[in-house]
């Protein structure tokens, strides 16, 4: 991608009208950082960005194509689920359903079909017409609230600017080249409107590899992607060397990743050494496994003497075998970091957030509840819903203090909401004003005071301190954004840094000196000098939910492959020969059928005796 821009500019083409798109904040900060370093400012003239935020502008900018107005909400995924949680009571369905209804809506989304194509669909079976038909609901409760979901962003700007050929021209005629980064994680959607954006000059040009697609469960679709560019006739040009691994390891995860069928044949192949092979570890179980880990760290740290602790990661299939990992390290006093909740996912970051969003859309409902009685302001269930129900809009109720006194609300909770108006007024207002984000993000947290909020409401000093931490760092952010509110709403729902946790619980951004303990989705596009991959049974590598669909054990190979490519020099595969059930009882466990398919020239076995 970098050496791709770095020609085009050189060839006379003009930065201005150039478009990369890739699928996370962090990547598209890194690529334009990489580009700078090599044409300059010319960088920032090009549109490097995610999907999702291109598709975001495309509606601030038309919103009205989508029954929207510019000053729209983004919901994220829990937003999401507390309108969906109420329809679903409606619909009669069953609570534990909610997970299996938001994915299916999502999945309606991302292969670009409307409830009414749902509904319509003859072969849609009896489940998928009642998930339509709660769809078609919740579509019309975020059209009430002004509102999109993060699945929306893509589904209607593809909307827009393939059925309006206005649109289509006012957006396809900026740019004159379209690029794609790690196009194998693209869903239909995305594939289609990349075609969209370049069919006017055909200057396509994508960077994937097939093997790494791994998000499947997030609608990414890797048979449509290599169905896409054989359709296109896209000319494929192979990039086979591995500058990271050594030739043990490239050759054990080749090994691996033939086995699929769906896939572009190619092997990879490195200049590097040799290295030492493969460790295959046998424990007798999960807490063994863990603790041998921690003691190879410290052994390997004691050996060289240069190495750092961020050096090793150990990557697990889910987020909940952690915990042994945990524990062992501690014991060990090993240093370590797990992945945390993302920035903009804190409760007192999205409390802070849901003023400014309400203020800037009256509409929205689920920053309303979130807030109107955070801090407390004697604001119970009773009047919220007398609120709600009211046959006044949010917008009218916040707007006029006379339809407030007629609300027939107790004295005391009419007080508190009256004071709660009176701060998302005065937001209005400098919004209006165009005053900065930092004024804004300032006047919310002294308003409300917040921190002495956290201080009344929460009993743990450390927690309040990190709170309070997490705050001062949202100030600091707003000071880097213009005064566009619209801008700064959408990058902060959209931001997808994870803060790292340390093993006494504190909480950074920062590159911190410590194993790293993530899943295997997580490591995407990392590298470690040496890597543990834990648990690789039958029931986790494939994860047992997998094993009757093909399809699903081939995206779970290429998540083997992608934790086995994550090690520059030593890779170590822990199988454990007993797993723990939930109720304690220990089951003899199976081999991982990826670690079978590893010839036994690049595997050294290792079995730890019991302790």
């Amino acid at each position: 991608m970098v050496s791709r821009c770095q020609y085009l500019v050189k060839d006379g083409v003009k930065p201005s009208r150039i478009l990369a798109f890739t699928f996370t904040k962090k990547a598209a900060n890194e690529l334009k950082t990489r580009i700078s370093a090599k044409i300059g400012p010319d960088a920032d003239k090009m549109t490097i960005c995610t999907y999702h935020s291109f598709c975001g502008k495309i509606l601030r900018k038309f919103p009205e194509y989508a029954e929207r107005s510019h000053n729209f909400s983004i919901y994220d995924e829990d937003e999401k689920k507390l309108i969906l949680k109420k329809l679903q009571s409606q619909f009669r369905q069953a609570p534990d359903k909610l997970n299996v209804i938001t994915s299916y809506i999502s999945r309606f989304k991302s292969e670009g079909k409307s409830p009414k194509e749902v509904l319509a669909n003859p072969s849609a079976n009896s489940y998928e017409r009642a998930c339509g038909l709660i769809y078609q609901a919740y579509e019309r409760e975020l059209i009430k609230r002004n509102a999109f979901d993060f699945d929306d962003l893509p589904y209607y700007a593809f909307k827009i600017v393939s059925n309006n050929k206005e649109v289509f021209d006012a957006i396809t005629s900026q740019y004159d080249y379209i690029l794609s980064d790690e196009n194998q994680d693209a869903n239909k959607q995305n594939m289609d409107f990349i075609m969209l954006l370049g069919s006017r000059t055909g200057n396509i040009f994508v960077v994937g590899d097939t093997d790494q697609s791994i998000y499947g469960f997030r609608g990414a679709d890797v048979d449509n992607v290599i169905d896409t560019y054989k359709k296109q006739d896209f000319n494929i040009k192979f990039l086979p060397t591995n500058y990271r691994s050594t030739q043990n390891i490239v050759n054990a995860s080749n090994s691996v990743i033939k086995n699929n069928k769906f896939r572009i044949v190619k092997e990879v192949k490195t200049d590097n050494e040799v290295g030492s092979k493969v460790k295959y570890v046998k424990c007798n179980d999960q807490i063994q496994e863990a603790g041998y880990i921690a003691y190879k760290i410290k052994k390997i740290m004691e050996d060289h003497p240069d190495y750092n602790y961020k050096d090793f990661a150990v990557l697990t299939r889910v987020q909940a075998e952690t915990g042994l990992l945990e524990e062992a390290f501690l014991t060990a006093h090993l240093p370590y970091v797990l992945k945390g909740v993302p920035f903009y996912a804190r409760t007192e970051i999205k409390d802070i957030l849901a003023y400014l969003k309400l203020a800037y859309n009256p509409q929205d409902k689920i920053a309303f509840e979130r807030v109107i009685n955070v801090p407390k302001r004697g604001i119970g269930k009773a009047t919220v819903d007398k609120i709600l129900l009211s046959k006044h809009s949010l917008n009218d109720i916040m707007n006029n203090k006379v339809v407030i006194r007629n609300l027939g609300i107790a004295a005391k909770a009419r007080f508190g909401f009256e004071k709660f108006i009176d701060i998302l007024i005065h937001v209005r207002q400098m919004i209006t004003e165009n005053k900065s984000i930092e004024d804004l993000v300032s006047y919310v947290i002294n308003a409300t005071e917040y921190n002495s909020y956290l201080e009344k409401e929460i009993k743990m000093q450390a927690t309040v301190i990190q709170k309070k931490a997490n705050i001062q760092e949202l100030i600091y952010i707003s000071q880097t954004w213009n005064n566009s509110i619209e801008d700064f709403l959408t990058n902060a729902y959209l931001g997808d840094d994870e803060v790292n946790i340390d093993q006494n619980g504190n909480e950074t951004i920062e590159d911190v000196d410590g194993v790293n303990i993530m899943t295997i989705h997580s490591s995407k596009g990392l590298e470690f000098v040496n890597v543990f991959i834990f648990d690789c049974t039958d029931n986790y590598l494939p994860y047992f939910l997998s094993h009757d669909k093909e399809k699903q054990v081939e995206e779970e190979r290429r998540l083997f492959f992608v934790a086995m490519t994550r090690a520059k020099k030593n890779l170590f595969l822990m199988y454990p020969a007993y797993t723990m059930r939930r109720n304690g009882i220990m089951d003899p466990s199976t081999e991982s059928r990826f670690v079978k398919e590893i010839p036994k020239e690049y595997l050294e076995k290792i079995e730890v005796r019991a302790s």
